[in-house]
């Protein structure tokens, strides 16, 4: 991509969605943070990153690809064994890819 246009063409509504999704789950841990026992939020965390960690090991075309593939399992854990399971929504989950990027354990580009 040789400009700022076409990058936006490309990946924009890619980067809005991400955006959404993370800010979904910070609502999401605000909302267990007031509500919820400590450990509660964390431990959906812990099962998203349990649920998605063999595909953000996998050989991917390149990062966009892991993200991708990651964002889209994570909205499929079932984690019906967390309080948060029932009220939170795909984005949510979606969204703690990111927080767990954020805190270094997952990575979207491998390290050569």
């Amino acid at each position: 991509m040789s400009n700022h246009s076409e990058l936006d063409e490309a990946l924009g509504g890619h980067y809005k969605r991400q955006r959404v999704f993370f800010y979904h789950a910070e609502s999401l841990r605000n909302f267990a943070r007031d509500r919820t026992l400590p450990e509660t939020f964390a431990s959906l965390q812990e099962d998203i990153y349990n649920g998605i960690i063999d595909i953000c090991e996998d050989e991917h075309a390149d990062a966009l690809a892991r993200l991708r593939a990651a964002v889209s399992a994570a909205g499929q854990v079932a984690a019906g064994g967390n309080a948060l399971f029932a009220v939170s929504r795909v984005a949510d989950r979606q969204g703690v890819c990111h927080q767990l990027a954020n805190d270094d354990r997952l990575t979207w580009v491998k390290k050569s």
